[in-house]
């Protein structure tokens, strides 16, 4: 397991409406001389679920240091899949811009923080 845990004051239960998972594998395409390419499995890509969270100013302030200061935004840490419930390493993958997670108004006194996982093989 990872040397880092997902705070117990955040959620781990998703906004149902905004879950999503991605599954893939690696594969290598070699061109021939003649007729369509080989290929063959390297193994899996790691699944990223895009998952977002009701969160408080509080939580939102603890989220903060938890990115920024336990695990420098790149550390993986243990969090219950959202789908299966199982226990697994995890770690954040920043959007194309850098960003690790973004922050959008839900009520006055919650908001929504989406963010990307990607689940360690």
């Amino acid at each position: 397991m990872a040397a880092y845990t997902w705070p117990a004051t955040l959620p781990t239960e998703v906004d149902s409406a905004s879950y999503s998972e991605n599954y893939g594998v690696l594969i290598l395409s070699t061109p021939m001389d003649a007729g369509v390419a080989k290929r063959r499995r390297r193994g899996n890509k790691p699944r990223v679920l895009n998952v977002s969270f009701i969160m408080t100013n509080t939580q939102i302030t603890t989220l903060e240091t938890f990115i920024n200061d336990t695990i420098k935004g790149t550390a993986r840490f243990d969090f219950p899949n959202p789908r299966t419930g199982v226990v697994a390493e995890f770690r954040i993958v920043p959007n194309g811009d850098g960003e690790l997670f973004s922050i959008s108004y839900f009520t006055p006194t919650l908001y929504r923080v989406s963010l990307s996982l990607e689940k360690m093989p």
